[in-house]
């Protein structure tokens, strides 16, 4: 079911009773994404204040997902509580994920779309399980999830289902006395019985009961603020539903507010929706075929919804315990959204604008820095922790390295400037003896550069920026004071932990790429490679990357729960090393031609790459990464040379597995748009059409990994598929 985001600290309260009384661990199964490291921090804080026994387990596929289900929650009927963090939304848990008769699973997932099974039961097999609860947030459409009615059935007779429609009509104000409100308003057919009542449980759809609607106040489907609602109460599936002034119970006790039992919305009279139910075969068939594509329309496209740090930051200001820290880190889970693609810039803007209030009210203006003490003296403020607003520069990390190297290896400069060209990099030396930095100082690193040429470089870029095309150089962000006097923005924080996430714990992660080396038959056939031991070493690469991804998720997470600016440090440096290969390998495609035009979207087949740096591409959250550079230089280099926007799908061998990584980028007509991601069904399409050998089985759902043998069969399936699918949803 469906939880409003105005009652998450019923959630929370309900978590507690159960932990604290029931005496049970708190169950958190996490994905490895820098939104889950943030959360994950959010809601461990919030569980510790009440101290509240947790324990975190990072999850790398649904299939983990489902093996921790089978083996550890489904027979376990001690457990009481378990939370997901980034993964599960998109899958049917009440199939794939069984719990124990005692558990309530939690789901709180920025992943986009939410399956239907997960929010509500259209087929009535045993009512709605309200002991799955999905978190929602503000902006979440509820208008466009496809039609809850029942649909019609192959059988079913058309002239009995006219008179017992005429029947209803006949009885209906009978049934119109219990399905309006106290003051006469309808409510909506539509809405979720998980509006008033407690997690777990389960509620049978379609028994009649009435509803005491005293206030006449209307709920707006999305509140005013993006972090905290109005005093309305949100409620799934309706805009027209009432309810009391305040929307919120108090609590009764230390425990927890008490619980009734939710009263689900009755069905409406077969009148008020007979014009739209057909009364004919042909119309039947009809019906039938548009709800299908309503429901083909809503699964087709993948997309992100408000970062679950963000969520977990609107709980704890319902629970009266937001501060400085947690308010960090739903920014940081929020720029890493933006800057990644996931959030288009006009909803940023809107989200950081009320952030920005949130700012302020933490973080006072204490310009003098110094206060003093009994005796008159002047004592220096530490500014340690302290957020401001800012206007930050498309370039990357740019308070830590050289200016040169922030502007080069910036995805949005170095697309915009063509800088895998002799003539793109003379533009960006032109560009920086325009603004008056000689190249000596360019190269220098940022925090030696004079103050005067600081305090004018905006001025400058300013002045000059969009005679290179480089308009809209700086957007709305935040930075921080870590330690004393240091300063790193919110960008910094959310390339570092990506850093971290997916290349992190080098000792490990070495001794990985040994296993990737294949290993060869000694002897009479001296050079075959040895399948036997390629697929022990498969096996052991499993293994180790799971510990792996455990290590570099435990040290991801150590970053936003120290103020080690070192460790901070490091991982920027990491940050560094991972965006150099980016450029290096987008620049070497481009050079080599390696990208194919098929038609409806570009691809390329990847063996090898120089420097050894093919380690870092198979994983799909970089490779992401370098077909985004990739899409973007290739939009620029279109505008200037009138070619059309495509798709960009790469194919990564990862020798060890014997599989290609596959991942499919989107290509939005212009910078700062997002477009749904098709390439999920239609790599699914593709793999099944032509019965390649394939896992699909990541929280990402534009991957699939392929067999080395099958790759070529299946991207001309994936053409095929494309030229099936509507062009509107790629």
């Amino acid at each position: 079911m469906l939880w409003p985001q105005n009652n998450y600290d019923k959630a929370f309260h309900k978590i507690r009773q159960d932990a604290l009384l029931g005496g049970s661990t708190v169950l958190i199964l996490v994905a490895s994404t820098t939104d889950s490291v943030c959360a994950v921090r959010i809601l461990t804080q919030l569980l510790q204040q009440e101290q509240i026994a947790y324990k975190i387990k990072p999850i790398g596929s649904n299939d983990e997902l489902y093996l921790v289900a089978e083996n550890d929650v489904s027979q376990d009927d001690e457990l009481k509580t378990v939370i997901l963090v980034n993964c599960g939304a998109m899958i049917n848990l009440k199939k794939k994920f069984p719990l124990g008769n005692n558990t309530i699973l939690y789901v709180i997932d920025s992943h986009r779309p939410i399956h239907l099974s997960n929010i509500r039961d259209d087929k009535g097999e045993g009512g709605l399980d309200r002991r799955y609860i999905v978190f929602s947030d503000n902006l979440m459409d509820v208008e466009a999830f496809p039609s809850s009615e029942e649909e019609f059935s192959e059988t079913e007779d058309v002239e009995q289902l006219a008179n017992e429609a005429y029947a209803a009509n006949e009885s209906s104000s009978d049934e119109e006395a219990e399905f309006l409100g106290a003051d006469g308003q309808l409510l909506s057919a539509r809405a979720s019985a998980a509006e008033a009542g407690t997690p777990g449980g389960s509620m049978e759809i379609g028994r009649k009961r009435k509803r005491n609607i005293q206030s006449g106040k209307e709920i707006d489907s999305i509140p005013s603020s993006p972090i905290r609602g109005d005093d309305t109460q949100t409620l799934p599936f309706s805009t027209n539903l009432q309810v009391e002034e305040g929307g919120k119970a108090e609590d009764s006790s230390d425990d927890g507010p008490e619980y009734t039992e939710a009263r689900p919305a009755a069905n409406p009279p077969a009148s008020l929706y007979m014009q739209e139910r057909p009364r004919t075969k042909l119309g039947i068939a009809k019906y039938k075929a548009r709800k299908q594509k309503d429901r083909d329309e809503y699964y087709r496209g993948s997309f992100y919804g408000l970062p679950s740090a963000a969520v977990m930051y609107n709980l704890s200001q319902q629970l009266n315990r937001d501060n400085n820290t947690l308010l960090w880190l739903a920014l940081v889970a929020l720029t890493d959204h933006y800057i990644n693609d996931q959030m288009d810039h006009s909803t940023y803007a809107h989200v950081v604008q009320s952030y920005r209030q949130e700012v302020v009210g933490k973080n006072p203006d204490a310009t003098q820095g110094f206060t003093q003490n009994g005796e008159g003296e002047k004592i220096p403020i530490s500014d340690e922790g302290k957020i401001s607003f800012t206007e930050e520069y498309r370039f990357m990390l740019h308070r830590h390295w050289s200016l040169y190297d922030a502007m080069y290896y910036s995805r949005f400069v170095s697309s915009r400037l063509g800088i895998w060209k002799m003539g793109g990099r003379e533009k960006l030396k032109t560009f920086m003896a325009q603004m008056g930095v000689s190249l000596k100082e360019s190269q220098q690193n940022f925090c030696f550069m004079g103050l005067e040429l600081k305090s004018r470089l905006r001025e400058k870029i300013d002045e000059y920026a969009e005679e290179y095309g480089l308009s809209d150089i700086v957007y709305g962000s935040f930075t921080r004071f870590v330690g004393f006097g240091q300063v790193f923005s919110a960008a910094d924080y959310a390339f570092a932990i990506m850093a971290e996430l997916e290349c992190g714990a080098i000792s490990g992660f070495g001794e990985l790429k040994d296993t990737m080396i294949p290993p060869r038959i000694q002897g009479p056939e001296a050079g075959r490679v040895d399948e036997v031991q390629l697929e022990v070493r498969a096996e052991r690469a499993k293994v180790m990357e799971s510990l792996g991804n455990e290590r570099r998720f435990n040290a991801a997470y150590n970053i936003v729960s120290e103020q080690n600016v070192e460790i901070l440090r490091k991982c920027v440096s990491l940050s560094m090393e991972v965006q150099r290969a980016v450029i290096r390998q987008g620049i070497a495609l481009v050079e080599q031609k390696k990208l194919t035009n098929a038609g409806k979207f570009r691809y390329a087949y990847i063996e090898n790459m120089s420097d050894g740096d093919i380690h870092y591409f198979h994983r799909p959250t970089l490779l992401a990464k370098l077909g985004l550079w990739l899409v973007e230089a290739a939009r620029e280099a279109g505008k200037r040379q009138g070619r059309g926007k495509l798709p960009i799908v790469l194919c990564v061998l990862n020798e060890i597995k014997g599989m290609y990584m596959c991942v499919g980028v989107t290509c939005p007509s212009e910078f700062g748009l997002v477009e749904k991601n098709s390439f999920g069904t239609a790599f699914k399409k593709a793999a099944a059409a032509v019965q390649v050998k394939s896992v699909h089985g990541g929280f990402e759902t534009a991957c699939i990994q392929v067999a080395k043998d099958d790759v070529t069969r299946f991207t001309e399936s994936l053409y095929l598929t494309l030229e099936e699918m509507d062009d509107d949803y790629l």
